[in-house]
């Protein structure tokens, strides 16, 4: 089991640009949504991109 220290993870509040910018970083394609001492979900990349996808073809993308 990994632990807490060692487990990348994102807060649900930060900026996905921001969380993207560390998946790249770290090299990882998924990180743990916590809150508190509790795993909320999962977020991805494919997760990310794919809503920046939607968002494009809707001519609705930001930068935060």
């Amino acid at each position: 089991m990994i632990s807490r220290e060692q487990l990348p993870w994102t807060a649900p509040e930060e900026p996905v640009l921001s969380v993207l910018e560390r998946m790249r970083s770290a090299n990882v394609d998924q990180l743990a949504v916590i809150t508190g001492d509790s795993v909320v979900g999962l977020v991805t990349r494919d997760s990310i991109l794919r809503v920046v996808e939607a968002r494009s073809e809707l001519g609705h993308v930001t930068g935060s």
